[in-house]
């Protein structure tokens, strides 16, 4: 008797850290990890350039290695997001205050109560403008398409 699964394998939305990672995976993530926060920065770079176990990272840390693997997979999924990189490439136009939310928000990974609390902005503000950069990504994402045909 062959019993057959009626789950749909879906392709991850992101990158499954058990698996091994392509080289060139690994250099972007290294690459983008120069604007992180400094302790994020040095968790990234001990795992993905020295190769380091998270288990070892751990241990020097005195975390839980469970722990260190959520914050790699959010640190990663973040680096690896092409909103990272817009905010990256596009933010020198914009007014101060966007930019300072688009740094919080989408650099440093904060909630918006997060960035609103760190910025002293309302969150109607914070929100106004993740929601603008939202659609500024979205016009520069229909815009290569465009290009592209």
């Amino acid at each position: 008797m062959i019993v057959r699964s009626s789950m749909v394998e879906r392709a991850p939305a992101t990158p499954d850290l058990r698996r091994r990672r392509t080289r060139a995976q690994a250099e972007r993530i290294s690459l983008r990890a120069d604007v992180l926060d400094p302790p994020e920065r040095r968790l990234i770079r001990d795992l993905f350039e020295d190769g380091r176990p998270c288990s070892a990272i751990a241990r020097e840390l005195g975390q839980n290695p469970r722990s260190i693997r959520r914050r790699v997979r959010s640190i990663t999924r973040r680096l690896l997001d092409p909103r990272f990189e817009f905010v990256l490439t596009k933010a020198d136009a914009w007014r101060p205050t966007r930019r300072r939310v688009a740094h919080e928000h989408f650099i440093r990974g904060h909630s918006l109560r997060e960035t609103a609390e760190q910025l002293g902005l309302s969150l109607y503000i914070v929100r106004q403008h993740r929601d603008a950069i939202e659609a500024l990504f979205e016009a520069h994402l229909a815009g290569d398409q465009g290009a592209r045909r």
